[in-house]
């Protein structure tokens, strides 16, 4: 959804009742990447700076909180996780094995800030598959929750990711060993009635 199309969905469903006017833009269609909008890319943030950390921000920024490095500190923030307790090779293999629309090779990184500053880290880097032609079922994000949970549920925070993921249903679902399918499954009815009161509030 567009900011717009997010802030009529407030105003109506929370009962805002605030004197709201979105401008719809022309020339604008749902599939659009911002590439395909032709516009200048302007860095979000120090964390955002290329398009590609912007696609990755909303999955692996579950992992924010938890005792993992997203890459903050580094020339690749949101395309790097890692942890001092982690078997670089062992992640990434078993997040290949997933077919979670990404690739991620084994690395090394010495974070210069946020979790594990100035401690080498052990981990995966993350390229979103563009040629994949379909979505994964269950999103990244959770695909990267799931494994590391699995792989290290001694070491792994998954507590610390309760709040981010926002489904008790999903998040309990992992922390019981459900495959990230599997867990995204069971919140298909909360899926579905979002669905009809987004539907409601498109402009494009």
């Amino acid at each position: 959804m567009t900011v717009g199309e997010l802030a009529t969905l407030f105003n109506r469903n929370k009962h805002i009742g605030a004197d709201l006017r979105v401008v719809p833009m022309p020339g604008y269609r749902r599939t659009m990447t911002f590439t395909d909008t032709g516009l200048g890319w302007v860095p979000l943030s120090p964390n955002l700076r290329t398009l590609s950390q912007l696609d990755l921000y909303p999955d692996v920024g579950l992992l924010e909180g938890a005792n993992v490095s997203v890459g903050r500190g580094t020339p690749h923030p949101f395309e790097w996780i890692g942890a001092p307790w982690i078997d670089a090779t062992r992640l990434a293999t078993a997040l290949n094995a997933l077919d979670a629309g990404a690739h991620f090779a084994p690395l090394d990184f010495v974070p210069t800030d946020s979790t594990w500053r100035g401690q080498l880290c052990h981990g995966v880097s993350i390229t979103r598959d563009a040629a994949s032609e379909r979505r994964p079922v269950a999103s990244l994000g959770l695909a990267l929750l799931a494994t590391l949970h699995r792989l290290y549920p001694d070491r792994f925070k998954l507590a610390a990711t309760r709040g981010s993921i926002g489904s008790q249903t999903v998040w309990q679902a992992i922390h019981d060993g459900a495959t990230p399918d599997a867990a995204q499954a069971l919140d298909a009815a909360a899926l579905a009635r979002f669905a009809r009161l987004r539907q409601q509030n498109l402009l494009y």
